[in-house]
């Protein structure tokens, strides 16, 4: 048999053959492993896009845990405040018991009559915040009231009051306490604004009145002390004045 001969156009369509081959598997592998290198960066991109959605939750809860950090410290602070407060104005009470106390002793001291309408100016200026103020005596005999005592207002307006329809008059004819609420005060209210009426009374009968006129400005509202401080002065003023003017009557010093 006769050898055939080399052809080199066949030869080298089959290398051309051979290479696209190669190229061919080299492809299918690239193509395979960029597909595979795909899968795990989707992969990584979805763990990644769970790992934020976890860490915007932390975040969401950590703000709230912040925000109810700061509301309760908000709490705390007027839960302070409030305590400080209650701490302040019983510390005022305390302070304002004694004073009482002491304006109740002084008041029970003396039969001096002088002493007694000082005890009471002391009492209304420093105790219940008022800086005009007059004390009266009722004298039945001509139906008036007749100036005792006085600070911070007009004398001559006062030294005299008929028992007409006025507050002061209708306290001392019913012998009810008045009280305006908010008090009057200075700078605001016109003069001669009363803030209250304190009946004067010894065993059922009314010997005279007290009236406290504009409060200090920063006295804007009448507290319990200040009603007990009236209740006070109502009592044990009105004994003192009536034991003063008794000793006066006596041979004693008016």
């Amino acid at each position: 048999m006769k050898k055939r001969e080399p052809n080199p156009h066949e030869d080298y369509v089959a290398k051309v053959r051979q290479s696209t081959h190669q190229f061919l598997e080299e492809m299918v592998r690239e193509n395979a492993r960029l597909r595979a290198e795909q899968l795990r960066l989707e992969n990584e991109r979805v763990r990644a896009d769970e790992e934020v959605a976890r860490l915007r939750q932390q975040v969401a809860r950590l703000e709230q845990a912040q925000t109810h950090q700061q509301e309760e410290l908000v709490k705390v602070e007027n839960e302070n405040n409030r305590i400080f407060a209650e701490y302040a104005d019983i510390e005022q009470q305390n302070s304002n018991l004694a004073n009482l106390y002491v304006a109740s002793y002084r008041l029970q001291g003396t039969l001096a009559r002088a002493e007694v309408l000082r005890v009471v100016e002391e009492v209304i200026i420093n105790l219940v915040g008022s800086e005009e103020l007059a004390v009266f005596e009722l004298d039945t005999n001509v139906r008036q009231l007749v100036l005792l005592s006085s600070f911070g207002i007009n004398e001559d307006q006062y030294r005299v009051l008929p028992l007409d329809d006025s507050p002061i008059a209708r306290t001392a004819a019913t012998g009810e306490m008045f009280l305006q609420e908010p008090p009057p005060v200075l700078n605001s209210a016109p003069k001669g604004s009363l803030t209250c009426c304190i009946p004067l009374i010894v065993n059922g009968r009314i010997i005279g009145v007290i009236a406290v006129f504009r409060m200090l400005p920063q006295k804007t509202a009448l507290l319990s002390i200040d009603r007990e401080l009236f209740s006070l002065l109502g009592t044990h003023a009105a004994m003192a004045l009536y034991c003063s003017g008794l000793e006066a009557r006596c041979g004693g010093t008016r």
